[in-house]
């Protein structure tokens, strides 16, 4: 198994850490961190830790976060994007890979301009734009599983098997995706904990995570310090969120998860 992007081919000899980078408001963890220095002094430091994609946000996606424009996510990640390439090439460090959480089709057809590589929707790529963008462009995407919207997705979640429900839901949309002209080696699904889950649905989806190496494709979580930890934290008080962002992960890295997406460097030895 491998991952290809317009830019690049990543051969699988260790999970990929997907570093999170908020230039939002209001995100859940990390929210404020809006100005363009101080954003881009994040992402070198996260560069220097060793993150191997940056994954940039211009929308947060709390559960009850209101959507933004366009426009809006534009002006929050452009200067923030240029910024960090203009840096690591006068500081002669490789081209970063880029990742942009987006699922605006003119947001993700700037961003491509700009030299990103990865469209991670949380929408699935539900719109035919986003998937225009991704087969013209040849970008990675990553396709997530959601319930509803950030408004709206924590009201009442139901499934009649949540493991079934999403896998089948994943391997509908890597189905569509591939028959819309995008390569299988450009694909990654992400099965969304606590997007449209409670927190025992969360749990079974991560204790179960193995269940989606059968896609056949790359497998990304985004566990980082969620509500679902509380679980944890309960157990063990003595543990901070990103303690227990480290559990999980080490619990999914052992079920072949291929790429981690935390605010901190992933702790899986």
């Amino acid at each position: 198994m491998k991952l290809k992007t317009n830019f690049r081919e990543i051969e699988w000899k260790k999970p990929l850490w997907m570093a999170i980078l908020n230039v939002t408001p209001d995100s859940f963890s990390d929210g404020g961190r809006t100005g363009i220095q101080e954003s881009a002094d994040h992402a070198m430091r996260l560069l220097a830790q060793g993150a191997d994609i940056l994954d940039i946000g211009g929308e947060s996606s709390r559960p009850g976060a209101d959507p933004v424009s366009p426009k809006e996510e534009i002006r929050r990640i452009g200067p923030v994007i240029r910024e960090i390439r203009d840096r690591c090439a006068e500081e002669g460090l490789p081209k970063p890979f880029f990742s942009v959480d987006t699922y605006h089709p003119e947001t993700a057809e700037f961003a491509v301009s700009l030299g990103v590589e990865m469209l991670n929707d949380i929408a699935g790529l539900s719109d035919p734009a986003m998937v225009r963008v991704a087969r013209e462009s040849g970008t990675s995407v990553c396709f997530m599983h959601m319930q509803g919207t950030p408004k709206t997705m924590q009201t009442a979640p139901h499934y009649e098997n949540v493991l079934e429900d999403v896998f089948f839901w994943l391997a509908r949309r890597r189905d569509a995706l591939l028959e819309a002209g995008l390569e299988r080696e450009k694909l990654v699904a992400d099965f969304g904990l606590c997007f449209g889950k409670t927190m025992e649905q969360s749990w079974i989806l991560a204790e179960n995570a193995r269940r989606f190496q059968e896609l056949g494709i790359p497998i990304l979580a985004g566990h980082s310090r969620k509500s679902f930890l509380n679980r944890i934290l309960e157990v063990h008080p003595e543990m901070d969120r990103d303690d227990a962002t480290h559990a999980v992960s080490r619990l999914l890295v052992a079920q072949g998860v291929q790429i981690l997406r935390t605010h901190v460097r992933p702790e899986i030895e």
